[in-house]
């Protein structure tokens, strides 16, 4: 999958990395705080984490967003 871009948002009170497709829908976002990946379809996970990996620092937890 190509043509992903990350779009840096503060949202909630927290620092997020978006990454979407070309299109502007979203696939993910990083939320920098508590170091975890959003994933909203397990069929991107690859994809997402190669346009992320420049911004992931130290380990980082990858899955759905958590249920409120």
């Amino acid at each position: 999958m190509s043509g992903l871009r990350v779009v840096p948002a503060f949202r909630h009170g927290r620092e997020r990395l978006y990454v979407c497709r070309e299109d502007g829908s979203t696939l993910a976002w990083y939320d920098r705080e508590t170091g975890r990946v959003n994933l909203l379809g397990e069929d991107s996970r690859d994809a997402v984490l190669h346009a992320l990996k420049p911004f992931l620092t130290g380990p980082v937890t990858v899955g759905p967003p958590p249920v409120p």
